[in-house]
């Protein structure tokens, strides 16, 4: 699955801010268990918004083939 952006910069701060410098390992899995739920979370919340922006983008890709047949056309 792909990540927005904003999920990836929210799981490296998430892992940035409770890693502490003792029992570094420990907490290091700890933490990749916790940003994978919040990750999880977010595909969730993302879902809806990368489907409306695909369909925009087919779209435009659509409006754009018209627009180049009838400029092809008039020339």
């Amino acid at each position: 699955h792909q990540l927005c952006i904003e999920e990836v910069f929210q799981g490296i701060d998430i892992l940035k801010n409770q890693t502490a410098q003792g029992e570094a390992v420990d907490k290091l899995f700890r933490n990749l268990s916790l940003i994978k739920q919040r990750i999880d979370h977010q595909k969730k919340k993302c879902a809806g918004e990368r489907w409306r922006v695909k369909k925009f983008l087919d779209y435009l890709q659509e409006f754009l083939g018209v627009i180049n047949t009838e400029w092809t056309t008039e020339s």
